[in-house]
């Protein structure tokens, strides 16, 4: 019989055990929350600034974040490279595959430009309130010019997440987030002499703090001791070979970024119709669920590196256990997560202050408050998308994770919702059909995790890649 020292022991120690899980999900734990925190002090400041000026922001920055997802999935993708190079113990091929993705980052930083002449067409075709559509394009427009530093940063993190060193991203990620809270506050308000620029302002603070971030990442890329033990310099040589292995596993996942993410915005389209409070309601609770779900984005990466190295050892049943550990722990978060949310949403709400318009407030928060029992309703089961979906990534089932995802996100919640709202439904009816594709999309997962064809899977050749391949 396991005692409660020894069940304690089990779970905690040992190769793929919590205390391994956690020293490398730890920091991307905090780094996603630093994330979060930038981006609901970024809406908070701008709820003070003008509500309307918040639900413009947050639908023109996920409408951004869709367009650039694409690229961010096949970017970030080096990141189980780096991590099956590691557990393979090659580390020379690690500066090369990092440089492919800097190749691509910045093609694809640049190509993200060319939809800057047509933000108008795009918002008026959105159809939203015409205020609400000025504060669209006005955050749009600026928040274009993040694209290249953004991409290029989240290349050479890879270098360090999926060789575990994620305190080094961490830290980073920390002093992006306080400088852009900083900056944030002093070009919406318009402090220290300087205009007060709104969303601009808020979307600009956002540009000039990854061009920082990227400038710290950079440096520490080239320090000498990376140029020697992982080819940092010499592998800059671009690499058609490697380019096509990362797009043939990276490509699939952009794919599932972006078409999930456009589904997402089709969703804030369709609750868009419903009406602006509506609307803000759904931006508010959407908020507050990002600054608790977040998190947890950060342990599933954790996982997916986790399970890239122990693949890369080939002793994918180790991956296994820690799979299974990661999402004991993530269920359990996102269980507390649930009760808050049924006995505090109230409280949380209170979190946006509405001083102008306090009736404009008690609706929001009527509305806001029932939303909240849907994500509590759904919350745990998204514990088995982020953990068992990131450990399908990290081995390289990427098509499969591409192909259900999309598949549920259109089928059970956009095209759903936008029948039902169509006939006249209602806000509740599309949050229903929200929980229903949460739902199923984390038991598909489970299911296909189960099915242990993953631990088969390799991403990387066997071989150091020879100095003549570089061109």
């Amino acid at each position: 019989m396991l005692t409660k020292q020894g069940f304690i022991n089990n779970f905690w120690s040992g190769p793929g055990g919590c205390g391994e899980l956690m020293k490398i999900a730890a920091p991307l734990i905090v780094s996603t929350s630093a994330f979060t925190v930038r981006m609901f002090t970024d809406r908070l400041f701008l709820s003070n600034y003008s509500p309307n000026a918040m639900t413009g922001a947050m639908f023109a920055g996920i409408f951004h974040f869709t367009l650039i997802s694409l690229f961010l999935g096949i970017v970030s993708y080096a990141n189980t490279f780096v991590a099956q190079y590691t557990g393979a113990k090659q580390r020379e091929n690690i500066g090369p595959i990092i440089w492919q993705a800097i190749y691509l980052s910045i093609v694809m930083g640049m190509a993200m430009m060319v939809f800057l002449p047509m933000q108008d067409i795009i918002f008026n075709a959105i159809g939203h309130d015409s205020e609400i559509k000025k504060y669209e394009i006005e955050y749009f427009s600026t928040l274009l010019y993040v694209g290249l530093p953004l991409l290029i940063s989240r290349a050479i993190s890879s270098f360090y997440s999926g060789r575990g060193i994620t305190s080094v991203v961490m830290w980073i990620n920390i002093f992006n987030s306080i400088l852009n809270i900083g900056l944030n506050y002093l070009l919406i308000f318009g402090k220290l002499g300087l205009p007060a620029m709104g969303v601009t302002g808020a979307a600009l603070a956002t540009v000039l703090s990854e061009y920082a971030a990227l400038a710290v990442f950079a440096y520490l890329f080239f320090m000498p001791h990376n140029r020697k033990e992982f080819n940092t310099l010499h592998g800059r040589g671009l690499s058609v070979r490697l380019i096509r292995e990362l797009m043939r596993y990276g490509l699939p996942s952009g794919l599932h970024f972006i078409l999930d993410m456009l589904a997402f915005s089709f969703f804030l389209m369709i609750i868009g119709r419903f009406g602006a409070i509506q609307q803000l309601a759904s931006s508010m609770v959407f908020n507050v669920n990002m600054f608790a779900f977040m998190p947890m984005i950060g342990l599933g990466i954790g996982i997916s590196i986790l399970v890239g190295q122990y693949l890369g050892r080939n002793e994918p049943d180790i991956a296994e256990r820690s799979v299974w550990i990661a999402f004991k722990v993530c269920a359990g978060y996102m269980l507390l997560i649930s009760v808050c949310y049924i006995f505090f949403g109230r409280m949380l709400m209170g979190l946006y202050p509405f001083s102008k318009d306090p009736e404009l407030y008690s609706k929001t928060v009527n509305i806001a408050v029932k939303l909240m029992y849907f994500l509590a309703a759904y919350s745990v089961i998204d514990a088995a998308n982020i953990i068992f979906s990131n450990a399908l990534k990290g081995a390289g089932d990427t098509r499969f994770v591409m192909i259900l995802s999309v598949s549920l996100h259109w089928g059970l919640m956009v095209i759903p919702s936008m029948i039902f709202a169509w006939f006249g439904f209602g806000i509740y009816s599309s949050w229903t059909f929200l929980t229903l594709f949460v739902s199923v999309l984390g038991l598909c997962f489970y299911l296909r995790f189960r099915g242990g064809l993953w631990k088969s899977m390799r991403v990387i050749e066997t071989e150091v890649i020879p100095e003549t391949e570089l061109i």
